[in-house]
């Protein structure tokens, strides 16, 4: 998605100032909070509504993720 969008829609994607100033890591979201022990000032959950018999995103709809999510965050961190 982040090629996607630099080609098609450059003036959504992050700017070289922005991408100095940040790290996207696109992996399975809950696998990666299993592995880190970083702390967040703020998570963003990108996830699809769909949770199905196929769906790699039916992790992020379980309290163990959550619970995971809410212990990743520094004091007066947030999520969306």
């Amino acid at each position: 998605m982040i090629e996607i969008t630099e080609q098609y829609f450059p003036d959504l994607a992050l700017t070289p100032e922005m991408k100095e100033k940040i790290e996207i890591v696109n992996l399975d979201g809950f696998e990666f909070l299993r592995i880190t022990d970083v702390k967040f000032d703020g998570v963003i959950v990108d996830c699809s509504d769909v949770c199905g018999a196929d769906s790699l995103s039916c992790s992020l709809f379980t309290h163990d993720f959550y619970q995971a999510l809410l212990g990743s965050l520094k004091p007066g961190a947030s999520f969306s």
